[in-house]
C-alpha cells in the first residue's frame, strides 16, 4: 500500500515539474516586450510630411 502512494505522490511530482517547465518556457518564448524589437510600430505618416 505504501509504494502506491509513493507512485501517486511521485507521479504528481513529476506532473508539478512539467507544468513549472513549460510555465516558464512559455514565458521566457512569449516575452511581450521583445515584440516591440521584432515587429515595432510604424511611425505616424504625417509626422513624416512636416
Amino acid at each position: 500500500m505504501i509504494s502506491l502512494w509513493l507512485a501517486t505522490m511521485v507521479i504528481f511530482g513529476f506532473l508539478l515539474i512539467t507544468i513549472i517547465f513549460i510555465y516558464y518556457g512559455l514565458k521566457s518564448v512569449l516575452n511581450s516586450k521583445d515584440s516591440h524589437k521584432i515587429d515595432p510600430i510604424p511611425e505616424n505618416i504625417d509626422d513624416k510630411k512636416k
